[in-house]
């Protein structure tokens, strides 16, 4: 749901911090986007406004002992927080239509490396390693948005508000995932 380079830099961050030194929870923090099946690889029921990921759910069903598993989990908790902010911040918008929130998501990924001082290169390099040929094409295109500087007037996001969501969320996964495993 956030953007290649949110999902990726809460990754690097939740890495240095919880000591995971294992590249298949890079990997993991993008598998599920890599699905075609997004109700299946994101697990997802029915939330207020829009389908959330069945948090509950992914931790009974998935052993988080495992690291690709434990990015996967990362990855939907950092969606189900995004969904909870953007319907208490734009109540009255329909994010999902259009691609509108994509194209800020292709303007604000220089300020979320930058300001997350992502690895760039090393992250191309793990997500280089997922050979799948059902993921290759959409691995490709989320490769090429992280090296992407596109530059334009953001239509729904504010820069600064949505680093803040960022920033504020990390903690609240870290401790998420202390709780569950």
């Amino acid at each position: 749901m956030p953007s290649i380079s949110a999902h990726m830099s809460v990754a690097q961050v939740l890495s240095n911090k919880l000591n995971i030194n294992d590249s298949n929870f890079i990997i993991g923090n993008l598998l599920p986007d890599l699905e075609k099946d997004k109700t299946k690889s994101h697990y997802k029921i029915q939330g207020k406004l829009y389908l959330v990921p069945n948090i509950p759910y992914v931790e009974k069903t998935l052993d988080l002992k495992d690291k690709t598993n434990l990015g996967i989990f990362t990855h939907l908790l950092l969606d189900s927080y995004y969904l909870d902010y953007l319907t208490e911040k734009y109540p009255n918008i329909d994010v999902f239509e259009g691609d509108t929130l994509y194209k800020d998501y292709d303007y604000l990924n220089e300020d979320i490396i930058n300001y997350f001082e992502l690895d760039v290169d090393n992250i191309i390099n793990i997500l280089n390693t997922i050979k799948e040929e059902k993921y290759l094409e959409k691995r490709d295109k989320n490769i090429n948005s992280l090296k992407g500087k596109e530059k334009g007037l953001l239509q729904i996001l504010d820069k600064n508000d949505f680093i803040k969501f960022l920033k504020d969320t990390i903690p609240k996964i870290e401790e998420d995932i202390k709780f569950y495993i």
